[in-house]
């Protein structure tokens, strides 16, 4: 987990729980900050390479991306090679608004 360096603000709160019959990732902000980082063999994606996940704070809802036209459109007028991939993080900022969220998250995958 990495938080605000010399832990000025609270860490954000990351559990494994069951919800729905299925194991899932707890985000519990309380006037907190933290991400939870997920390191990878550094590697450049490969071209059509997603990144999915399904997150709740209602009701699931799925989302894909794809990491290199999302890279691109970002950063492709600083830079004209796709840089490696090295982590996939969760993150949770409350800490500005002092105010409070929980989420779940699950199924977060690597696949073209």
């Amino acid at each position: 987990m990495v938080g605000v360096p010399r832990g000025k603000i609270p860490l954000t709160r990351f559990d494994i729980i069951e919800l729905d019959g299925r194991q899932v990732l707890r985000v519990e902000a309380s006037r907190s900050y933290g991400n939870l980082v997920h390191a990878l063999a550094p590697a450049v994606p490969d071209a059509g390479m997603r990144l999915r996940w399904r997150w709740r704070l209602d009701q699931w809802t799925a989302h894909a991306r794809d990491l290199a036209a999302d890279f691109r459109l970002a950063f492709g007028h600083e830079s004209v090679s796709l840089p490696a991939l090295e982590a996939v993080l969760v993150g949770a900022d409350a800490d500005n608004t002092g105010s409070y969220s929980l989420g779940y998250v699950e199924g977060v995958t690597l696949s073209p």
